[in-house]
């Protein structure tokens, strides 16, 4: 999703997700950058049919997605790591 807002916006849909990880409900990745690039294609001159693709202008969803797996391979890490003994001297 692109979006257009404020930092102060950005900041609080952020903190939200954070917090919605926190509770283990999502995985999100996100990345702000000043620009978007929109593509238009127009399959033939004879139609007045196209279609438009919003992204940002410096790596958008790409960077996203990145940072989306970056932070799926940490909770997933976090999930799977041993139990820790209730008293660690009974390693042996």
């Amino acid at each position: 999703m692109t979006l257009d807002c404020s930092h102060e916006t950005a900041d609080e849909i952020e903190r939200l997700l954070a917090e919605a990880r926190a509770a283990g409900t999502l995985h999100y990745g996100s990345h702000r950058q000043p620009a978007a690039q929109m593509t238009c294609i127009v399959p033939s001159s004879l139609s007045d049919t196209h279609l438009h693709f919003l992204d940002g202008a410096g790596g958008g969803y790409a960077l996203a997605a990145q940072r989306l797996k970056e932070a799926m391979a940490v909770d997933a890490a976090w999930q799977h790591r041993p139990q820790q003994l209730a008293n660690p001297r009974e390693v042996g």
